[in-house]
């Protein structure tokens, strides 16, 4: 049997030829699909979709990454990101939150306006995740916090000092903003205290 003899036999049967192509073809979708991109100012953890388990030992940094066509990327962000307790609306991107409603140690009721600037951690993230799985979910534990602990150091001053001692009292709200994200895996970048 010649080479004559085998093209004949592949052109009276072309179901071999059909199938290698058909396979070649599926392999080639297969590790082209298995390439995903993590956007900038991203960081990301990698997600199962058939299984939907989250992969916690590896933060992924924007780019394109191998990770197989059964895997997904959770995004969240790695830029400073603004919270911002005020009466005006904040420009895009920042949660809309009320001002602060306090007490000073005087009784006094208070609406405070503040914004603080923060980060997410990149090795902390998984032990985030674990607490919330969105980044939304996340930024409202760090909300919660700081009105927490804000309120808290506002309590240890009387209402004067809000123009009186003001040096002060914002050095504490930054050490309390600090404190406050340090414990939520995340970097306290600056607070402004209007």
């Amino acid at each position: 049997m010649g080479l004559d003899d085998g093209i004949r036999a592949a052109a009276r049967n072309p179901c071999p030829v059909c199938c290698v192509s058909a396979v070649s073809f599926t392999l080639f979708m297969l590790l082209v699909t298995s390439w995903k991109t993590l956007g900038p100012y991203k960081y990301g953890l990698l997600k199962n979709s058939v299984t939907g388990k989250v992969k916690l030992d590896e933060v992924y940094e924007p780019g394109v990454h191998m990770i197989g066509f059964w895997n997904n990327f959770l995004s969240f962000p790695s830029t400073i990101q603004t919270i911002q307790y005020s009466f005006e609306k904040p420009e895009e991107g920042v949660q809309h939150l009320t001002p602060l409603h306090l007490r000073s140690m005087d009784a006094v009721p208070i609406h405070l306006e503040v914004s603080v600037q923060y980060q997410r951690k990149k090795d902390e993230l998984p032990d985030l995740f674990e607490q919330a799985m969105t980044s939304t979910l996340q930024e409202n534990i760090f909300i919660s916090n700081l009105r927490a602990e804000l309120t808290k150091v506002m309590s240890r001053h009387i209402a004067a000092d809000c123009w009186k001692a003001r040096k002060q009292l914002i050095k504490e709200f930054t050490e309390a903003c600090q404190k406050v994200l340090e414990e939520s895996h995340a970097t306290c970048w600056g607070l402004q205290f209007y």
